[in-house]
C-alpha cells in the first residue's frame, strides 16, 4: 500500500471512531452485541494511548487479554469507551496493588508497569491526551492536502466532548484479582 494511501486510511478511522461519539453515543439499549472488557485500564506505549484488559463477546478474538486500538473517547459515567475500532462496554478498572510505603498514595495505578513495555495511566491523564488528538488529526489531514476530510475535522475537533475539570482516577470499586495478567477462575 501506498504510504499516502494509508495515512489517508489512518486518518479516515480516526473521523469514523470521532463520528460515531458524536453521532452514536453508546447507551443501554446499544450495549447488545459490544465487547466487555473487564479488569481494564488505560495504557501507554510511545505516544499511542490505549485500554488493555480482559475481553469477552469480541467477535474477532472472543474472550482473552486484550490491548485496543488507540483509545478515543470514555464516556462520562465510564461504561462505555470508544477506540479507533469499536466501541466497548466498560466493566470493573484494575488497581494494581502497590507497596505497603504508597498505599495511602493519592496515585494508586499511576504510571505502573503492566508488562515490559507499557505502563498504566490515571484514566484521566489518559483522557487529556486523547482530547487533543481530533484537532492534531485535522492539522494532519490539512498538511497532507486531504482537503475533503478537514471541515468535518475541525468541527469535529471544536466540538469534542469537554474534559472533566476534577482528577478522577478510574480506581473506584474493590478488586478481587490484584494480580493483573493472572487468569480469571
Amino acid at each position: 500500500m501506498h504510504p499516502t494511501s494509508s495515512l489517508r486510511r489512518l486518518i479516515e478511522l480516526h473521523l469514523a471512531a470521532y463520528r460515531a461519539v458524536h453521532r452514536e453515543p453508546m447507551s443501554a439499549r446499544s450495549a447488545d452485541g459490544q465487547p466487555r472488557l473487564e479488569n481494564w485500564t488505560a495504557a501507554m506505549r510511545g505516544p499511542e494511548i490505549f485500554l488493555t484488559g480482559r475481553v469477552t463477546g469480541h467477535s474477532q478474538l472472543g474472550d482473552t487479554r486484550i490491548r485496543t486500538s488507540a483509545l478515543v473517547h470514555v464516556s462520562s459515567d465510564r461504561t462505555y469507551a470508544r477506540t479507533l475500532s469499536r466501541w466497548y462496554k466498560l466493566g470493573s478498572a484494575f488497581t494494581p496493588s502497590l507497596p505497603d510505603e504508597h498505599a495511602d498514595g493519592v496515585f494508586p495505578g499511576y504510571l505502573v508497569s503492566v508488562d515490559g513495555e507499557t505502563i498504566s495511566l490515571p484514566l484521566h491523564m489518559a483522557l487529556r491526551f486523547t482530547s487533543k488528538r481530533p484537532q492534531q488529526v485535522a492539522d494532519l489531514a490539512f498538511r497532507a492536502g486531504y482537503d475533503d476530510l478537514v471541515p468535518e475535522l475541525t468541527r469535529l475537533a471544536k466540538a469534542w466532548p469537554n474534559m472533566p475539570k476534577e482528577n478522577s482516577f478510574q480506581a473506584s470499586q474493590p478488586f478481587k484479582n490484584s494480580n493483573f495478567f493472572a487468569s480469571e477462575p
